[in-house]
């Protein structure tokens, strides 16, 4: 990491000396004023003027620069990021193997292009995944999905030369570009480092700008959700301002459906969430004479997707329990004492129900309470009026309608 030296006090007012003798020397030759474009020789001299352009002239940039569409872009920056368990490293190797292909993920079409797997946590784990893939016939001879089963410290320069140099050595020779490298997971390629350091999360999003900029290809992060999942990747937050394209992986434990949601998308719009499940593939024995298995995702779209229950939903669940042994309702204190959710959260749920109806807001006292609406019994019909039919056995015959009155009974 480089050395940053804080200029001394001496240091500084030789520079400002500088800065003022060259301020005289503009306002001296230049006839006109500086800043508008016409500078002296001298000056044109000192300092080259950065690469400008009107405004008005720019056209609009349509080109399609995503290789993996509406998801990763060609020199992009991505992170996918999940729990332990989630199911990432599945859904990364998936996209791998379409992009590798020149397949689909999902409906996304994918140009092909070589793809560098770094496993730099769990390789073993890795190269049985792929050869699910391969057996599921997702990876066949031809697929440019390069397996390289070692770890890198992305913070040491040499070691980034390497994995440059084997994407340089896998494309040559190929008609297609090195269009992604996977480092998974982004912890182990930091070794020594903090992931909450401003320096060296900093110093990890310059390397893998370097390395994006040489080969030309998105250099992807495989990242762990911090403790608060809802808080998004863990470490400083400089990894995820200088992303293109941020994506997480949810699956809750026990729960057999997982979603691929966009979290950032820089220069693209973000992309319906996706759903998948994890199907067991059994790739052979063990010298136990046992089955060695592993995983390989399968879709599930976004239709089927599960309805992701809020803080608000449970907010709303312990309300309505309280006010169904409630004779005289709740008022919003008692609302607020109940264990389970916190009071902003209920009184968002109170709004919610009092908006649609689920609960009526009443005065009482000079007190407000909230309460269940009060449904009226359904009206009794006479026992001559029911004959059990094959086509109503299920519940009473409706009774014919006439403008005959019945004293005992009303209007029939």
């Amino acid at each position: 990491m480089n050395t940053i030296t804080t200029p001394s006090t001496a240091d500084l007012r030789e520079m400002a000396k500088a800065a003022s003798n060259l301020a005289k020397t503009i306002q001296t030759e230049s006839k006109i004023h500086p800043f508008t474009g016409h500078q002296s020789k001298q000056v044109e001299e000192i300092a080259k003027a950065l690469p400008w352009e009107w405004a008005y002239n720019l056209e609009a940039n349509c080109g399609v620069n995503d290789f993996v569409e509406d998801m990763l872009t060609n020199e992009g920056l991505s992170v996918v990021y999940g729990q332990s368990g989630s199911g990432k490293s599945f859904v990364v190797l998936r996209i791998a193997a379409a992009v590798a292909a020149g397949t689909k993920f999902y409906d996304k079409e994918c140009d092909k292009g070589a793809v560098i797997y770094l496993a730099a946590e769990g390789a073993v784990g890795v190269k049985n995944r792929m050869f699910a893939l391969k057996k599921e016939g997702l990876i066949k001879e031809g697929s440019r999905l390069v397996y390289v089963p070692c770890c890198i410290n992305v913070l040491d320069k040499e070691q980034v030369t390497s994995l440059i140099a084997t994407a340089v050595e896998a494309a040559a020779g190929l008609d297609v570009p090195v269009r992604l490298i996977i480092l998974d997971t982004l912890s182990q390629c930091m070794p020594g480092s903090n992931e909450n350091s401003p320096e060296d999360m900093t110093a990890v999003v310059e390397a893998a700008n370097g390395i994006r900029k040489i080969t030309g290809a998105n250099v992807l992060f495989v990242h762990h959700s911090g403790k608060n999942q809802a808080a998004g990747s863990r470490g400083h937050s400089s990894l995820r301002a200088a992303t293109d394209t941020e994506i997480e992986i949810t699956r809750e434990e026990g729960e057999e459906i997982g979603q691929i949601t966009c979290k950032k998308a820089k220069d693209l719009a973000p992309f319906r969430s996706m759903g998948f499940k994890l199907r067991v593939v059994v790739l052979g024995k063990n010298r136990r004479g046992k089955d060695v298995t592993t995983c390989v995702l399968d879709e599930v779209a976004h239709e089927d997707l599960p309805v992701k229950r809020t803080a608000i939903d449970g907010a709303i669940s312990i309300i309505l329990q309280a006010l169904a042994t409630s004779s005289n309702g709740l008022n919003k204190t008692e609302i607020r004492a109940l264990k389970g959710a916190g009071s902003s959260t209920k009184d968002a749920a109170i709004k919610s129900m009092t908006d649609c109806g689920t609960i009526i807001k009443t005065e009482c006292a000079n007190e407000t309470r909230y309460r269940l609406p009060q449904h009226p019994k359904p009206a009794q019909l006479d026992p001559a009026d029911y004959k059990p039919t094959k086509k109503n056995l299920i519940g009473p015959k409706e009774p014919k309608t006439n403008t005959m009155t019945n004293p005992e009974r009303g209007k029939v």
